[in-house]
């Protein structure tokens, strides 16, 4: 009996596994029919790059079974094709004509035999003119002319790659400059005066993007240039009119003359013009007339007797200029106007009256050629002490 028992459980079980094998092939038998499915190699990699109103796609293959690649967008309605032929390496597409916005993009590889890969995805975004929008130009702070140069001093800014600075030359062209986002002053030498210059500012929407957009130009004035040129000091020569301060007279080196021999910063004695009192007159001749005479700077001495108030009157022809008066007379600057003398400027310092000192003469100068100096007030009130006189007119 139990052997009996036994051999009906074991036909029991051949039963059943013969069907569960039946079930099974049920089942696989529509894939069996059909054949091993089979795939065609997928990229390694995809990178998808903003640009402006387009997509960049840098697609790299590293098999040789790609014949090309199908890029899909707009879930999937739209779609381009990609070229591979079996070859290596790195490829570039462009979606391009895309509105503003972010953009899914499926990337599908088919080999020479029409099978095709699993989908490779990526994301990126299209920028354009609501982007563009919100860009603001960089800001110029000031410009100032130091020397014969132009000096633009740039507001802080960020975010931005530079600054495109177009400008007309000297030359009646356009030079440009790229201004990088970390320099704060340019300089610049070939402008042109009351000059247009142009401002436009670059941004990039990712560090990777493929492309750069501009803001909108801004366009403004160079400001108007002034050049001044030192009047020849060469042509100098010193003369004296009745009443005219003498030199002290202790050293030859003492003469007028040491007040345009080029000398810089104050000088000791005996390489200055010493005066005779506090108060006086000097005249010269600067051997030509300058129709545009607009600066002078004066430099005391090292040590004492620097003017601290003085004026500076000037004429063009010295014939019966004369003046009977003294300097010290109250009607004597009034005798200067009458004999033809122009008040070109009344300087005073309230320092010590050593280092150089340079003011603009007064506006609506005539022609000059001759000039006096007035000297009123010294420190200490001792005899006038000076170092040098310089003058410049506009170019």
């Amino acid at each position: 009996m139990k052997l009996k028992y036994v051999f009906i459980l074991g036909a029991i079980s051949i039963v059943f596994y013969l069907a569960s094998c039946s079930d099974m092939n049920d089942m696989h038998q529509p894939f069996m029919d059909d054949g091993e499915v089979v795939y065609a190699a997928q990229l390694d990699s995809v990178i998808a790059l903003a640009g402006n109103n387009r997509i960049g796609l840098r697609m790299i293959a590293l098999s040789q079974r790609i014949d090309k690649v199908r890029i899909y967008w707009n879930e999937d309605r739209d779609s381009i094709d990609v070229q591979i032929e079996n070859q290596t390496g790195e490829f570039f597409e462009i979606i391009p004509d895309l509105s503003e916005g972010e953009y899914i993009f499926h990337l599908v590889c088919f080999d020479k035999f029409g099978n095709k890969s699993l989908k490779y995805e990526v994301s990126s975004e299209a920028y354009g003119s609501f982007y563009s929008a919100g860009l603001i130009n960089r800001q110029i702070d000031k410009m100032e002319y130091v020397g014969d140069d132009l000096t633009i001093t740039w507001k802080s800014f960020a975010n931005s790659l530079g600054t495109i600075l177009s400008y007309e030359n000297s030359n009646d062209e356009v030079s440009e400059l790229l201004i990088p986002i970390d320099e704060n002053i340019t300089t610049i030498s070939d402008f042109k005066s009351d000059g247009k210059y142009w401002l436009q500012s670059l941004y990039k929407p990712t560090e990777s993007a493929i492309d750069t957009f501009r803001t909108a130009v801004v366009e403004g004035i160079l400001p108007h240039f002034v050049k001044y040129v030192i009047c020849d000091k060469s042509l100098f020569v010193a003369m004296s009119l009745p009443n005219d301060m003498g030199r002290l007279g202790w050293d030859d080196n003492e003469r007028m003359e040491r007040l345009w021999d080029g000398s810089v910063g104050p000088q000791g004695y005996p390489w200055i013009f010493h005066g005779t009192s506090s108060r006086g007159v000097i005249t010269f001749d600067m051997g030509i007339g300058y129709d545009d005479l607009a600066l002078v700077e004066e430099t005391g001495r090292d040590c004492c007797g620097n003017p601290l108030v003085f004026e500076i009157w000037g004429i063009d022809d010295i014939s019966e200029a004369a003046t009977e008066l003294n300097s010290t007379d109250t009607g004597w600057s009034d005798e200067m106007t009458n004999k033809g003398w122009t008040l070109l400027k009344e300087v005073v310092r309230t320092d010590d009256g050593k280092v150089p000192y340079k003011v603009e003469l007064n506006s609506d100068v005539p022609t000059v050629r001759y000039i006096r100096v007035r000297f009123k007030e010294t420190v200490g009130d001792q005899a006038v002490n000076l170092s040098e006189l310089t003058f410049w007119y506009q170019e």
